[in-house]
């Protein structure tokens, strides 16, 4: 009989023995962006307990009996239920917790001067910085640019045909945040590097021009005078034949052998022009 009322003492204090509900007292802040620390009140919070954000499980930095703090992961734009899960089931309390994007930074650019006329291997610019999210693009010159994201750390301009002079690039995120505009220069002046003799023939011979930013249309002056470009017949003054952007072949004509020292000089269609290169060649 004495055992049966201890058993239904102890039963009666199990009942009426308070259970301590888990509650969420105050979040702050509310408004984070990813990699921000939360901070939670309220509890008891029991070791174990996870964070859910939207879709997302966290496991908090730090768990006392009231408080707990976590980091924001990173999530896109948007507004996310927030809740716990003590025991992996859902305290049933839910906040409200709006996350905005970090605005993206440019840290450097790897080039902040390009040739007007670049060879494809060449036709582009590494972005580095930070806060690149997954979708975000480039602008150039405020404008949509064709680029390439490689990590949040680093995005690729693909160089489209860009007149001289400076051009400023920004990152934009899907959340519409634009990085501080990066300036970088275009060069379209022609230079002429070097000059030398190439394969001779009967009656002419190839003068070989190196240099930098020569179009397709550039001109070649000789001692002032225009040299034709390659034609089915050629000109007195020799022809002119465009390979690339850094290469040209002059095929000359001489009326002797005797060198002689001779002025080149490129001009571009938009009047751009090298300095005067001298050699002497027959």
């Amino acid at each position: 009989m004495r055992y049966l009322i201890v058993v239904s003492f102890a039963a009666w204090l199990s009942w009426a023995a308070p259970v301590f509900a888990l509650e969420i007292l105050s979040v702050s802040p509310t408004s984070v962006q990813p990699g921000n620390v939360v901070r939670l009140t309220g509890g008891p919070f029991p070791p174990g307990v996870t964070v859910r954000i939207g879709s997302e499980t966290v496991i908090p930095s730090m768990v006392r009996e009231r408080e707990l703090t976590f980091i924001i992961p990173p999530v896109p734009e948007g507004e996310y239920l927030l809740s716990l899960l003590p025991n992996g089931v859902s305290s049933g309390q839910v906040f409200t917790l709006k996350v905005t994007e970090k605005l993206p930074v440019i840290l450097s650019l790897n080039l902040t001067s390009v040739d007007e006329c670049q060879r494809p291997e060449n036709s582009q610019i590494e972005v580095e910085g930070e806060n690149f999210s997954a979708g975000s693009a480039l602008l150039l010159d405020g404008s949509p640019a064709p680029s390439r994201w490689e990590s949040p750390s680093r995005m690729i301009l693909l160089l489209p045909q860009l007149r001289g002079g400076s051009h400023d690039l920004q990152v934009i995120t899907p959340g519409e945040r634009r990085s501080l505009p990066r300036a970088f220069l275009v060069n379209d002046r022609p230079e002429i590097f070097s000059a030398y003799q190439g394969e001779d023939r009967v009656n002419s011979y190839e003068v070989i021009i190196q240099g930098r930013n020569f179009l397709p249309q550039s001109t070649l002056l000789v001692d002032g005078t225009p040299i034709a470009r390659s034609a089915a017949l050629p000109a007195q003054t020799g022809q002119l034949r465009y390979i690339d952007c850094e290469n040209m072949i002059y095929v000359r004509y001489p009326y002797s052998r005797t060198p002689k020292p001779v002025n080149l000089q490129i001009i571009n269609p938009n009047g751009r022009q090298s300095n005067p290169f001298s050699l002497n060649i027959p």
